[in-house]
């Protein structure tokens, strides 16, 4: 799975533990506010360092910065401007301490966070419900990249080759960064719990003959089937990223060390809020699996 700043960042401000909270409640800059006074025309700026109240309004804080920094891709400057109007300085060097260990003496001085973003992913996967249409081939999701940034107009569509292998592709999409044991999808000795979830998925989102669905997934393993269908997902998904960015961040990988299979986008890099009933699949059968 590949591991970078930015991805060590959203974990970091996601799980929102006591230590990042008591980060955003210390070092929080309060929000540019706009106060009229009895003269017109007139009015005062107000920048203040000040604690944040409560931890629901530190929670906000960070929701909102974690919302920010995924519509910028490689504009790892803009990151870090987000940051600084969220954060004083000591604080994001704290921050930045929190997320990589150790860091040199001369870290904040020289500004040196502001080159960690580097080599962020620079497009989205954004998933849409098309759900009046629902065929064999296409399914009811397009899936597309959105490019973040300052070419936000930027979509180009994922088209699949096999319904299989891009309901597989969504599957890796609602666990992203989950590391898929090996011996998960060895049914032979450990029946997969994804099987039956793929099978939904697929009945769910493909008008497809069910009885020639059954019985593939009855001659098939889990294993099987990531093995026949990978390879397609991943090709084409190269297809349509063409070589725009790393495609390390968007491939279906199988790591043959640690022997897992993984995505390694990260969440804020998806966007279902036009797939609602993707999210309530996610949440029905995956939450006890992730």
């Amino acid at each position: 799975m590949k591991e970078h700043p930015f991805t060590s960042l959203c974990e970091l401000l996601r799980k929102q533990d006591p230590d990042v909270l008591s980060i955003f409640n210390r070092y929080a800059i309060k929000p540019v506010s706009q106060q009229r006074p009895t003269m017109p025309h007139l009015t005062e700026m107000i920048v203040a360092t000040m604690p944040i109240m409560n931890k629901n309004d530190a929670k906000q804080r960070i929701n909102d910065l974690l919302a920010k920094i995924s519509d910028y891709g490689d504009d790892y400057f803009s990151v870090n401007q987000e940051m600084e109007k969220v954060l004083t300085a000591d604080g994001i060097g704290k921050l930045m301490v929190l997320m990589k260990g150790n860091l040199p003496d001369e870290f904040l001085k020289d500004e040196n966070y502001k080159y960690l973003f580097k080599g962020m992913p620079i497009f989205k996967i954004k998933v849409i419900d098309q759900h009046w249409l629902r065929t064999r081939a296409m399914g009811r999701y397009d899936v597309k990249f959105f490019h973040t940034g300052t070419r936000g107009d930027d979509i180009e569509p994922i088209k699949f080759d096999t319904a299989i292998a891009k309901a597989l592709f969504l599957l890796f999409l609602l666990m992203t960064r989950t590391e898929i044991k090996r011996e998960t999808v060895l049914e032979n000795k450990f029946p997969s719990p994804l099987r039956p979830v793929l099978f939904k998925l697929i009945t769910e989102s493909f008008d497809y003959d069910e009885d020639h669905l059954e019985g593939y997934f009855k001659d098939n393993s889990f294993k099987d089937i990531v093995k026949d269908n990978k390879s397609i997902a991943n090709r084409n998904i190269q297809a349509a990223l063409n070589k725009r960015d790393t495609e390390d961040w968007y491939l279906i990988d199988y790591d043959r060390k640690q022997k897992y299979y993984s995505l390694s986008l990260p969440e804020e890099m998806i966007d279902l809020s036009q797939a609602p009933s993707l999210v309530e699949f996610r949440d029905k059968y995956l939450s006890n699996l992730i």
